[in-house]
C-alpha cells in the first residue's frame, strides 16, 4: 500500500512542480506586460505633451499668418493711396503751358502731365496725354488720342478719331465727339453732339442733345432744350430735363 501511496505522492509533487513553473512563467509574462504597459503610459504622456505643444505652435502660427495678412492688406492700401496721389499729382502738372499763345502739338506726342493755355489747344497724330487739358477758348483733339485727365475748353470741345478719354469733358460752349470715341461724363451749358457708335457714360447739357446712330449712353442724360435721337441708340439711366 505504501508503494502506491508513494506513486501518488510523486504525481502530486510533479503536478505541483509544473504548476510552480507555470506560475513563474506567468509572473515573468506579467512583469513583461507591466513593463510594456508602463512604457505605453509613458509614451502616451509624451504623445499628449507633444500634441499640446503642436497645438500651441499651430495657434501661434495662425496668429502670425493673420498678422502678416493684416500687414499685407495695409501695405496694399497704402500703395494704392500713394499711386492715386501720384496719379493726381501727374494729372495736375502741366507738361506744356502757355501764358498767351495757342498750343498746337502733333505727330507722335506723349506727355506726362497736361496742357494749359488761355487760348486754344489743338492736338493730333498718335497723341496720349497723361494729364488735364485746359484752355479758356476751344479744345480740338484728333487722331489716335487717349487722354488720361479731364478736358476743359470754355468756348467748346471737339473730339474725333481714336479717342478714349478716361475722365470728363467740361465746357461752357458746344461739345462734339465722334468716331471711335469713348468718354466718361460730358457737361456743358451748350449743345452736345455725339457721333455714330460712340459710348458716353453721362451727358449734362444746358441746351440741346443730338445722338447719332448706334450711340450708347451708360448713365442717363440731363438736358434743357431738346433731344434728337437717331436709330439703334441705347440709353441706360434716366433722361431728365433741366429747369
Amino acid at each position: 500500500m505504501a508503494l502506491f501511496g508513494d506513486k501518488k505522492s510523486d504525481k502530486l509533487k510533479n503536478k505541483l512542480s509544473k504548476l510552480e513553473r507555470e506560475n513563474e512563467d506567468l509572473k515573468e509574462q506579467l512583469a513583461e506586460y507591466e513593463k510594456v504597459f508602463g512604457n505605453f503610459e509613458d509614451m502616451k504622456k509624451v504623445t499628449d505633451r507633444v500634441r499640446e505643444e503642436n497645438k500651441r505652435l499651430l495657434e501661434k502660427l495662425e496668429e502670425n499668418v493673420e498678422v502678416k495678412s493684416k500687414m499685407q492688406k495695409r501695405i496694399d492700401e497704402l500703395t494704392q493711396a500713394l499711386n492715386a496721389k501720384k496719379e493726381d499729382f501727374q494729372l495736375n502738372i502741366s507738361a506744356m503751358e502757355s501764358k498767351d499763345d495757342n498750343i498746337v502739338v502733333g505727330n507722335n506726342v506723349e506727355f506726362t502731365g497736361g496742357l494749359s493755355t488761355p487760348k486754344n489747344i489743338t492736338t493730333g497724330d498718335n497723341v496720349v496725354i497723361q494729364g488735364d487739358v485746359n484752355c479758356n477758348e476751344k479744345v480740338s483733339l484728333g487722331n489716335y488720342n487717349r487722354v488720361v485727365g479731364n478736358v476743359a475748353g470754355n468756348a467748346g470741345v471737339l473730339v474725333g478719331n481714336g479717342c478714349q478719354l478716361e475722365k470728363n469733358i467740361v465746357s461752357q460752349g458746344p461739345v462734339s465727339i465722334g468716331e471711335d470715341c469713348r468718354v466718361s461724363i460730358v457737361s456743358t451749358d451748350a449743345d452736345v453732339q455725339v457721333g455714330k457708335n460712340t459710348e458716353v457714360k453721362k451727358i449734362t447739357s444746358g441746351a440741346n442733345v443730338y445722338l447719332k446712330e448706334g450711340v450708347h449712353i451708360l448713365d442717363g442724360i440731363e438736358y434743357k432744350g431738346s433731344i434728337n435721337i437717331e436709330k439703334d441708340v441705347t440709353i441706360a439711366g434716366e433722361i431728365k430735363t433741366r429747369q
